[in-house]
């Protein structure tokens, strides 16, 4: 592999680097932020040419002033939203805002690139202290809207920006706080220094520390405690960098000192599958091409790129590094770069940091003669192909007679047969033969309680499926909420099965059975799906109720009496108690599993996976001190009042009293 790289001086040192436009871009544009230069530090939009090395480049676009080092930068590319994290502790989030090329077209599909960066609403650090955490040493992103930082303190926070921002921009009202309520604990504590996080999917998260340990932690039951913890046999050795595989989200790459490379398979127990030796000390960072899954960049903090080739370890779609990877420089040893602290991917583009520089390095593949694979047709046919489900809430509640109705009309879809006991709360509909993916069937299981999951059906097919049964909901969710609280797994037909297996992130179904006898077991693995689905909405709206309650619990603490209507206390304990209603079906397991010992069985195997009957008391133990809460503020208007009768009727007794009094004055007089 050939490199050619491209050197720029800056004016400053430079700490960190985001891409700030998509990976495709023939023009990135990149931000770059600095260290070191006093109390005012800066944040730069710099834009890259075709040309590594064109004169000019790269050029500057926006520059925003902020106080202390910038020690971490994540860009969303959908949203425009870049997150900093401050060495004084403090959690930014900008907006970058894109303006046209002068004198460029605006019809002609270009993308436009960001110009300028605004500030969204205040910062956020965990204490009033600036310094009472110590500076951000690691930041995650996911969708645009979430952040998962960590502190050199260990704190830990997954923050949200708190207003809804309209597509194409982000509003300046938009600020950055825990995404927490009452009871849920979204700011955790580490027992040491988080110094690298990333997302694992929408409801799990990933954390290494400066004690070597990888940390995972379930974000649906908050930061209170994490799920579970992964360490290096042997001596433990500091992590500096962690990122997951961007389509297999249960492998995790993280890098430690002495060059220590792990790859981690989340599905084990507890040691990683690979570990790969380096020889340029600690290993600062790990990125895996966007597209190119198996090809993983490294550096370090000798200089050193490296690009690693990830090999098939035949475990059922997953990766692992060899005893021997294919591991190739992508700088000569005469190109090192030293200080080198940050790297970005852009397309074939490795934006990296030096110093006082910004350096751009283009990798080149060598064409490689291959000899001829042959491949055994028994073994590949074999090989299990993992097909995905997705579960979501569409709205409250769903029609299913006229959506069963309606759906006998419609061409691809037929109904499934369901037990009586079903009839009215659920429905369950399949493809039609010559409508098949992969040898299965496209299957969607409806619940009356707006729950919808669907079995093997691409994205733009899904995406039309939701958009059919929307149309049969009321009091529809938002298309946010319901994307942020869905659940995603896969599944695979497997002839080696011989009974219906349950992973964390993957059903296994026999492939010899009849597609008809897995009906029922199908719908219990759905009706587990859209319990945990639904219990996540009924969990997003206590958050928003628990928000509204925030103010009440501030003026409680200073001993100050909560001015608040007596028909908004009420309405505020329907919403808890309706919430309350909705969360005591997912307590324990329906009726209809009772006579049903094999399906009550998989259902609560899947609802353990899911962590359904944990959540559900945590949200109950959280209603019950919101209800608590509501009881209080109500006693305490009651008592108000029945202070203020008593004191109109003093103030009326009083007056009875002088008005006695004058008239008793009055007799004296005229008897005198």
């Amino acid at each position: 592999m050939a490199s050619k790289v491209a050197a720029k001086f800056v004016s400053y040192r430079v700490s960190q680097v985001a891409l700030a436009s998509h990976y495709t871009d023939k023009e990135p544009v990149v931000a770059a932020g600095s260290w070191d230069e006093g109390p005012s530090n800066r944040i730069q939009l710099l834009g890259y040419g075709p040309k590594l090395d064109a004169e000019g480049s790269p050029r500057l676009l926006a520059v925003h002033r902020c106080h202390g080092d910038v020690m971490c930068l994540r860009f969303d590319p959908i949203y425009q939203n870049l997150f900093v994290g401050l060495g004084t502790g403090e959690l930014v989030a900008m907006a970058t805002t894109a303006e046209e090329e002068p004198g460029s077209n605006n019809g002609s599909g270009e993308r436009q690139r960001p110009r300028l960066l605004r500030q969204l609403g205040q910062g956020w650090r965990p204490s009033t202290d600036s310094f009472g955490s110590g500076a951000v040493s690691a930041l995650a992103i996911r969708d645009g809207w979430h952040a998962l930082a960590g502190w050199e303190s260990g704190r830990l926070v997954c923050c949200s920006l708190a207003v809804e921002v309209p597509d194409g921009g982000c509003s300046d009202a938009a600020t950055l706080r825990p995404a927490s309520g009452c009871g849920r604990e979204s700011v955790g504590l580490d027992s040491c220094c988080v110094t690298g996080a990333d997302f694992i999917d929408q409801n799990a998260a990933c954390t290494v520390n400066s004690m070597g340990q990888l940390k995972l932690w379930d974000l649906r039951t908050g930061l209170g405690q994490y799920d579970k913890v992964l360490t290096v046999a042997g001596d433990p050795k500091a992590m500096h960098c962690a990122r997951r595989h961007p389509a297999q989200p249960h492998l995790v790459a993280t890098g430690a000192s002495g060059g220590c490379l792990c790859l981690w398979d989340l599905r084990q127990e507890k040691f990683p599958v690979s570990i790969v030796e380096l020889d340029d000390g600690h290993v600062t960072q790990v990125e895996f091409h966007p597209v190119q899954g198996d090809l993983l960049f490294v550096s370090t903090m000798a200089g050193q790129l490296y690009a690693i080739r990830l090999s098939d370890s035949g475990g059922g779609g997953s990766a692992a590094l060899t005893d021997n990877p294919h591991l190739t420089a992508v700088l000569p040893a005469s190109q090192k770069l030293p200080l080198l602290s940050s790297v970005r991917l852009c397309g074939r583009l490795l934006i990296g940091t030096r110093g006082r520089g910004l350096c751009t390095v283009q990798a080149q593949q060598r064409r490689q003669h291959r000899k001829q694979q042959h491949f055994d047709d028994s073994a590949a046919s074999a090989r299990a192909v993992e097909h995905p489900i997705e579960a979501m809430v569409l709205g409250e509640r769903l029609d299913l007679r006229s959506l069963a109705r309606d759906l006998t009309q419609h061409g691809l879809y037929q109904l499934v047969p369901l037990p009586a006991e079903l009839a009215g709360t659920a429905l369950m509909a399949t493809s039609r033969e010559p409508y098949t993916v992969g040898g299965q069937k496209r299957d969607a299981v409806l619940f009356d309680n707006g729950a919808v999951v669907l079995w093997n059906m691409s994205d733009k097919e899904a995406q039309q499926a939701v958009k059919l049964f929307s149309a049969y909901t009321t009091e529809p969710h938002s298309q946010r909420d319901i994307l942020e609280q869905s659940e995603s797994m896969a599944f695979v037909a497997e002839d080696s099965v011989g009974a219906t297996r349950v992973s964390e992130d993957l059903i296994q179904l026999p492939a010899g059975r009849d597609p008809d006898s897995l009906v029922l077991e199908k719908f219990a693995l759905s009706d587990a799906l859209a319990t945990s689905t639904r219990l996540g909405h009924l969990e997003a709206q206590l958050d928003r109720l628990a928000r509204d309650l925030e103010p009440w619990i501030a003026s409680l603490k200073e001993g100050q009496n909560v001015r608040a209507p007596g028909d908004l206390i009420l309405s505020r304990t329907g919403q808890l108690y309706r919430l309350r209603f909705a969360a005591s079906v997912c307590d324990s397991p329906p009726d209809f599993y009772w006579e049903r010992e094999d399906l009550e069985a998989l259902y609560g195997r899947m609802s353990n996976v899911l962590t359904v009957a944990r959540r559900a008391r945590l949200l109950n133990t959280r209603l019950q001190f919101c209800l608590d809460l509501c009881d209080l503020l109500r006693n305490q208007k009651h008592e108000l009042e029945g202070h203020r009768l008593e004191w109109i009727i003093i103030f009326l007794i009083f007056t009875e009293i002088i008005f006695a009094i004058v008239h008793l004055s009055l007799e004296l007089r005229r008897s005198e």
